[in-house]
């Protein structure tokens, strides 16, 4: 092979090294391109599920936030001796508030059950919520009997609405 190759001419021998040069760079560039494939697929779905994870961990945050609100909303209203229709009428939709944030930390811990930890975190998360539901309904409920009685269970149930919140930013942490 060798006697063969030498035995060619020279402008053949120059004009034939581009081509194989060519040939090399596009068997390095195919090669390239199927080893990369594999990874960024990976990192793609990696990536597309944690963005649906930290979404759903955003919409508990957003309706905790917004449960506080409305249970503040609530007291204060009863502080300022509104028509008891209004808060009558915020007390329910606090209520179903309330409700839609439990199913939202329970579509939370079935998305994040395959991660142990992360299931442990909500777990976490559901019972500080469900503690501040408590304390919230108690304080909701004393507030028409004694206000002063509604603002020490109000700050208990700040400290659990805290708990909630500072576990909800851990899991966006993560």
């Amino acid at each position: 092979m060798k006697k063969h190759f030498d035995n060619l001419p020279l402008m053949f021998k120059v004009a034939r090294a581009p081509a194989l040069v060519l040939a090399c760079l596009l068997l390095v560039a195919l090669y390239s391109q199927s080893t990369s494939r594999e990874p960024s697929r990976t990192l793609d779905q990696l990536t597309q599920r944690n963005m649906t994870d930290l979404i759903r961990v955003a919409e508990v945050q957003e309706r905790v936030v917004a449960s506080n609100a409305m249970v503040m909303q609530s007291v204060a209203y009863a502080g300022a001796n509104l028509k008891p229709e209004i808060i009558k009428s915020l007390d329910q939709r606090i209520a179903s508030e309330f409700k839609a944030t439990q199913t939202k930390i329970g579509e939370l811990q079935t998305a994040l059950a395959r991660d142990p930890e992360a299931a442990v975190r909500v777990g976490k998360i559901d019972s500080a919520f469900k503690k501040y539901i408590k304390t919230a309904g108690d304080s909701m409920d004393m507030k028409e009997a004694d206000l002063y009685t509604a603002a020490i269970l109000m700050s208990t149930a700040e400290a659990a609405y805290g708990e909630a919140r500072e576990l909800l930013q851990e899991q966006f942490d993560v």
